[in-house]
């Protein structure tokens, strides 16, 4: 039997990430978070990796393969060369697109079909299916600078 929980989790998250972007003024949004980071950069980053991840699985999906998994230090240089454009967005927009590529991300994981979920998870690649551990990492670092 596949298993879709990340479809529940995803769901919890979204609608954290939904509740968050609610109650934020456009003060806080653009509070500085860590180094050149803020808020609304953050969120800018959570779409931009939902996007993603879509986009890879709509191009794997075409192609009749699976998504494969990023390396963690391309990851890295890929957040640092966005951060520029992540910050020259407008913040409300960061906010809204978050919540957007969230929304479809869902929408397009839990339409794949089993066998792909399946070989996903053999593959060892969950973070395209279950974006929830990205979002909330990102929402609780956001949550504490929000706070602090």
């Amino acid at each position: 039997m596949t298993d879709r929980s990340h479809e529940e989790r995803n769901a919890a998250a979204t609608a954290r990430l939904k509740a968050f972007v609610a109650r934020l003024s456009d003060e806080d949004l653009s509070r500085q978070t860590d180094g050149d980071w803020t808020i609304a950069a953050g969120l800018a980053h959570i779409a931009h990796w939902d996007r993603t991840v879509a986009l890879r699985w709509s191009a794997a999906t075409a192609a009749g393969t699976l998504p494969i998994g990023i390396p963690l230090e391309i990851g890295h240089v890929i957040n640092d060369a966005s951060l520029p454009i992540w910050l020259a967005v407008p913040p409300r927009t960061a906010a809204e697109v978050a919540v957007a590529a969230a929304d479809e991300t869902d929408a397009l994981l839990a339409a794949l079909p089993d066998p792909a979920l399946d070989a996903v998870v053999a593959a060892g690649v969950p973070r395209v299916l279950d974006r929830s551990v990205h979002r909330n990492a990102h929402l609780d670092d956001l949550e504490r600078a929000l706070a602090g």
